[in-house]
């Protein structure tokens, strides 16, 4: 489980889901997510299941090889050991159940997908603390321990799952409304907002595949974009000394909610978002202002509904 834990975020590229909303856009990439490439670097295989021969992808494998035959000299008998394959290490890592090669052992360690990706899971736990941490934002105290102790195993449809127990409701909803406001005030913050869609036409701008890009970490990028020239360098350093675009609101997104499908395919699908990119353009054009320095940003928060107050 530790191992699953340290590896969950292994695929993700520099500047984490940011680089996933570039793949999006872009119809040679339109299927590179960071589990596939977690999968890659976990196994060491392919699509195809074949063994991938590069040095990066080879690491993880042998580290986890290594465990095993120690693991299976010191307890030749243990009923988990093929929880250390690197496929199953994998799976639980990325929010699925381990293959065991039995129902009854699939079914009785059914639970751990649940520790990792679920609503209560070590991931949000870790990354809604941390993020509020670094960034500032106050989100009032999250008990972790009182939602730990309260998770019991229970059987349901065959398999064992984790379920809370009642008395950690004022924990969950703490941590609930924790999620809200970090949504709220720091990834749609407008600042943040602004230095991610020029990270993404940063991206655009080398024309890199996306594993050698994701191989990078956050510095390494911005280095890779002042080398690049024009654009992306100019970007690297709006980015470096945080000289971001300012934003004029249009509307809010409550009044944009019921066209959340549409919009959401023009930030995200490569056809629709070219078409927005000529708006971009445009209007540069007309204002009289540099090309690529006008973008959309159609603000669509996922986490919680809302209603509209009257007065």
């Amino acid at each position: 489980m530790s191992l699953s834990s340290l590896f969950h975020d292994v695929g993700h590229g520099p500047f984490g889901h940011i680089f996933e909303m570039y793949c999006r856009r872009n119809k040679a990439y339109k299927s590179w997510t960071h589990e596939n490439m977690a999968k890659k670097l976990i196994t060491g295989k392919d699509e195809s299941e074949n063994d991938i021969n590069e040095d990066i992808f080879k690491q993880i494998k042998m580290f986890l090889e290594k465990i095993k035959a120690k693991f299976d000299r010191t307890n030749p008998n243990s009923e988990n050991i093929r929880l250390l394959d690197p496929i199953n290490i994998y799976k639980v890592a990325s929010g699925d159940p381990p293959d065991l090669g039995s129902s009854e052992l699939n079914n009785k360690y059914y639970f751990l997908k649940d520790i990792i990706a679920s609503s209560y899971g070590l991931d949000r736990l870790d990354y809604l603390r941390r993020d509020a941490y670094y960034s500032g934002v106050n989100t009032g105290s999250i008990d972790i321990g009182e939602i730990i102790s309260n998770l019991v195993l229970k059987k349901d449809d065959g398999n064992y799952k984790l379920f809370l127990k009642v008395e950690s409701r004022t924990a969950v909803e703490t941590l609930l409304q924790a999620r809200n406001l970090v949504y709220r005030i720091l990834y749609h913050n407008s600042v943040h907002r602004s230095a991610q869609e020029l990270i993404i036409r940063g991206l655009m701008a080398l024309q890199c595949g996306p594993e050698a890009i994701c191989l990078l970490n956050d510095n390494e990028l911005l280095t890779m974009f002042s080398s690049n020239g024009g654009l992306a360098s100019e970007i690297s350093n709006r980015v470096k000394f945080r000289t971001l675009d300012e934003k004029i609101h249009l509307c809010s997104h409550t009044l944009i909610r019921d066209y959340k499908a549409t919009l959401q395919g023009y930030r995200e699908t490569d056809g629709q978002w070219l078409i927005l990119k000529g708006r971009e353009d445009e209007i540069a054009k007309c204002a009289g202002m540099d090309k690529d320095s006008v973008f959309y940003d159609i603000e669509i928060i996922p986490s919680v509904w809302r209603t509209v107050l009257e007065n």
